[in-house]
């Protein structure tokens, strides 16, 4: 099951990564993507793994259908969830219980100074 969030920050990936492995108790995170739109990290830890993208810039909706790169699907996705958030935050494992979403939103929260949890 995967879980989407979008999230804000002032701070940069490195330091949100750090963050991210001290609340759920991951081993450091590894970049993956680097592009002129975004950069995005992964950490994973038996069944359970995190990936983080960061935002660099403004890209509209429009602008994110014309680009034609891996980047495509991430940007569109960040302007139909807002601008504002500047990190998308992907949670990967078997399943995910009330308790551990519940659980997840408050790490989540303690690493962002804002983020958007279903049913908020």
């Amino acid at each position: 099951m995967n879980l989407l969030y979008p999230a804000a920050s002032e701070e940069s990936l490195s330091v949100i990564c750090e963050k991210l492995a001290g609340a759920f108790e991951m081993p450091p995170f590894d970049v993956v993507r680097e592009s002129n739109q975004l950069r995005s990290a992964r950490s994973a830890s038996g069944p359970f793994e995190i990936e983080v993208v960061e935002f660099i810039g403004r890209v509209s909706a429009e602008e994110a259908a014309k680009i034609d790169s891996p980047d495509q699907s991430n940007l569109e996705w960040r302007a139909a969830v807002g601008l504002e958030f500047n990190f998308q935050v992907m949670l990967t494992r078997g399943a995910f219980t009330r308790r551990q979403s519940e659980r997840t939103a408050r790490k989540l929260r303690s690493v962002f100074s804002r983020v958007q949890i279903p049913g908020d």
